[in-house]
């Protein structure tokens, strides 16, 4: 069973984009785009909205984009600088000794 990891993944990030503030800033600017294109009033409810454009909100777009460059990277498919963050890790169901190297 082999799992992907990221080698930075326990190294905290610049920005980040789960802190509340944040993607409530950017749904509010996704909100008033959609409303923008669609012609729609500032209290008519944003969900059929968005629905109708095929947009995710925003939280789920950033875990949808992160997903979509992990799969690319680990089939080969993304740029070389992405692929070089991912680590694959091979995990045995069993801790065997000599697999550690103590005898």
């Amino acid at each position: 069973m082999s799992h992907f990891l990221p080698k930075e993944a326990t190294e905290k990030a610049d920005i980040d984009c789960s802190q509340p503030s944040i993607s409530l800033r950017s749904q509010r600017v996704q909100n008033a785009a959609a409303r923008l294109l669609m012609s729609c009033k500032k209290y008519d409810h944003i969900t059929p909205i968005l629905i109708n454009l095929h947009w995710l909100p925003v939280r789920y777009r950033i875990n949808f984009k992160i997903l979509l460059l992990t799969f690319k990277a680990f089939y080969g498919m993304a740029p070389s600088y992405i692929i070089d963050l991912i680590h694959i890790k091979t995990i045995t169901r069993y801790s065997l000794r000599s697999t550690e190297g103590v005898y």
